[in-house]
């Protein structure tokens, strides 16, 4: 691989999203975000006898903020070995601090993934450590990566689910395909002539009862009333999620999406 020169004639900064974790040697592979490398001096007042009418200020103690590394659910356990060793779940018995402070190495590339800027973090350790991330069933958090990464809309298909006011605008901007949409009233109706059909001791006709699911807990098949779902994007949102009363335009269309409803034949008014 060419090394990378200097290059004089550059004057863009560099891509904040190519760069790599290295300790004990070895890339860290996965990760997707590392905070700030943030130091802060305190600031001391003080006065001066000859002129004392403002403060003066010099430096005082300078404090390093905590870096944190992100990534993704894997297989590998360096991070919780790592985590660890500075707090074991099994208790104070099994504690061994032995190594648990590491020399890290930050390094930032340039386009053709050429180390361009390299940073040495030394007796870094673990003070928290989060085993999971958040959990999103909807598009959006995968959403908010793509406009970190610079990513247009158009670029890269992603779906969603509950036709929530987020989604709804990400397909609106073309950062979303479609939604997922389960009319509350048509689940209230079905569920009040369910209700009815029991109430009376009758045996509910199977055109209500139209399927079954499992019960994991019971592990047999019960007896379900089946609705399809609907699929929404920009071409139906109005004839449906913003017909039915789900959505309200006047919330949906907000800002910039203002007039992306009226694109879509959505009206606020």
């Amino acid at each position: 691989m060419a090394k990378f020169a200097v290059n004089p004639a550059r004057f863009d900064p560099y891509k904040n999203f190519k760069f790599r974790v290295v300790w004990d040697g070895k890339t860290v592979l996965g990760i997707s975000k590392v905070g700030s490398l943030k130091r802060t001096t305190e600031v001391v007042k003080h006065r001066s006898g000859g002129e004392n009418s403002y403060d003066h200020k010099s430096p005082g103690r300078t404090s390093y903020d905590a870096i944190t590394l992100e990534r993704g659910i894997t297989h590998d356990l360096e991070f919780e070995k790592w985590a660890t060793q500075v707090h074991n779940w099994d208790g104070d018995p099994t504690m061994d601090l032995a190594g648990y402070k590491k020399d890290l190495t930050l390094e930032v590339m340039n386009e053709k993934g050429q180390v361009a800027l390299r940073y040495h973090l030394f007796n870094c350790w673990v003070s928290e450590f989060q085993a999971v991330p958040d959990l999103d069933a909807n598009a959006n958090a995968v959403i908010s990566a793509l406009k970190t990464l610079n990513i247009p809309a158009k670029k890269f298909p992603t779906t969603g689910q509950d036709a929530q006011l987020t989604g709804l605008q990400n397909i609106l901007s073309g950062y979303q395909c479609m939604t997922v949409y389960k009319p509350i009233y048509v689940e209230a109706q079905a569920s009040a002539a369910l209700a009815l059909y029991l109430r009376g001791g009758l045996k509910p006709p199977a055109g209500l009862v139209n399927g079954k699911t499992t019960d994991s807990q019971a592990k047999s098949q019960v007896k379900s009333v089946l609705l399809p779902p609907l699929s929404v994007n920009s071409s139906n949102m109005a004839a449906t999620v913003i017909k039915d009363g789900f959505v309200q335009a006047s919330e949906l269309c907000q800002g910039s999406i203002a007039s992306l409803c009226q694109q879509a034949g959505i009206k606020t008014s």
